[in-house]
């Protein structure tokens, strides 16, 4: 029998579902050669399933926790797993990665995959690509291979509403003027998923044409349609929204609250900055503290200035009294 290699030995434990996932099995699989790739790839079937949607879960945590390791290589050598929630976890994990193989790769996924939750995740990571498509930094032919497949999506009878819906909100980087009534027609909708796909979209568009109608839905009954509508204000940088925005902060849903939190942060101006560092200061929302840092530190960044507080009067903070 031949001998095996010490990274054969780590395969046969990380494969073995009677030992526990270590994190330093699992850091041997960053950044891995031709050689290894090829070896994990043989034995990659052999694990069983579930242990197979634990490692790749896994990965995805440690890549975040700790950014020296890099598994794309990994991730992309299962994302034809026979197991629907490993691909999806595979799409999921590769969220940085922008190179056109990839793109063009998630394209094929969108387009043929049998299972409709795995296209839904490779039709909203292609919004990333669509984004980097405005800033012309992927191949023009990808770029319109991107777009053509997402409104073929949008367009088709038979699609699924959720696959649909994560191709409008991908959509809604893009500049070409059939994504606008298409976000109307979402926005309009009686649906509220409908209308939340809408307002991502809006959101995205980095277009003041949705000012009013993000500015509208602030107050909506739905939380999850204030959330987003707080985000998108947050995207557009509306600073009307500022007022709005503040009184969010008493909201009784948590994650409208981190939205508003968030959205102060991008739209900045002197009532935004002011009402952060109070709330930093007053420690009543110790639940949100790293959020309301990180916007202080944002707009720190963005200001050039380590005291926040002794900004000088900005007179575009007049509008936020409209």
């Amino acid at each position: 029998m031949p001998e095996t290699t010490y990274f054969e030995d780590v395969l046969m434990g990380l494969f073995d579902p009677e030992q526990p996932l270590e994190p330093a099995r699992l850091a041997e699989l960053s950044d891995l050669d031709r050689t290894h790739a090829s070896l994990f790839k043989r034995a990659w079937l052999n694990c069983p399933p579930a242990r197979r949607k634990e490692i790749i879960t896994r990965l995805g945590v440690l890549a975040e926790d700790q950014l020296e390791f890099l598994f794309d290589r990994v991730n992309r050598l299962v994302l034809d797993d026979p197991e629907p929630a490993v691909r999806r976890q595979a799409i999921a994990n590769l969220w940085e990665v922008d190179d056109a193989r990839l793109g063009n790769t998630l394209v094929q996924i969108a387009e043929t995959d049998p299972e409709d939750s795995v296209r839904q995740q490779a039709v909203s990571a292609l919004g990333r690509f669509v984004y980097l498509g405005e800033l012309a930094k992927i191949p023009s032919p990808l770029m319109r291979r991107i777009e053509s497949a997402l409104f073929a999506i949008l367009e088709r009878p038979n699609e699924p509403a959720q696959v649909q819906r994560e191709a409008l909100q991908s959509l809604g980087y893009s500049s070409r003027a059939e994504v606008k009534p298409a976000i109307e027609a979402a926005l309009a909708s009686a649906d509220a998923v409908n209308r939340r796909a809408g307002l991502v979209a809006a959101g995205r568009s980095a277009d003041p044409h949705w000012a009013q109608p993000v500015l509208d839905r602030l107050a909506d009954p739905e939380p999850r349609l204030r959330e987003e509508a707080a985000r998108a204000a947050g995207e557009l940088e509306l600073r009307k929204a500022v007022p709005e925005l503040v009184d969010l902060l008493e909201d009784i849903d948590a994650a409208v609250q981190q939205a508003a939190i968030w959205s102060l942060g991008q739209v900045g101006g002197r009532r935004a900055t002011n009402v952060l560092n109070e709330l930093a200061e007053s420690g009543t929302q110790p639940q949100n503290a790293d959020l309301i840092e990180e916007a202080l530190e944002y707009l720190a960044f963005l200001e050039g200035t380590p005291d926040l507080t002794l900004m000088e009067y900005d007179p575009e903070d007049d509008t936020d009294e409209v």
